[in-house]
């Protein structure tokens, strides 16, 4: 668990959930942390086939906001990139 920056810019103390998938420990855990770090907001991103996760989770109160996806397109190594894009580089990282 972590709690990002963006709590400057909410003007909340913001956390996420590490792990993709809990069992009854983590979510005992996650409330003590979120007790102890007084965090007013929790992210968790379930994995996406995890049933029992997605379910403890509900039940300690987390609602079901938003699926995130994830999609991907191969180019070939030969196409050329459009004017304006290029390969993506090690520093253009932190600013996304």
């Amino acid at each position: 668990m972590h709690c990002p920056r963006y709590a400057e810019f909410f003007g909340l103390r913001i956390g996420r959930v590490l792990p993709t998938q809990l069992d009854e420990a983590g979510v005992a855990a996650v409330r003590d942390w979120c007790g102890k770090e007084s965090i007013d907001c929790l992210y968790f991103l379930c994995e996406g086939g995890a049933q029992a996760s997605h379910r403890l989770a509900q039940a300690a109160g987390f609602d079901f906001v938003d699926m995130r996806v994830t999609l991907a397109c191969p180019v070939p190594p030969s196409a050329a990139l459009p004017a304006g894009i290029r390969a993506w580089r090690e520093e253009d990282l932190p600013a996304l």
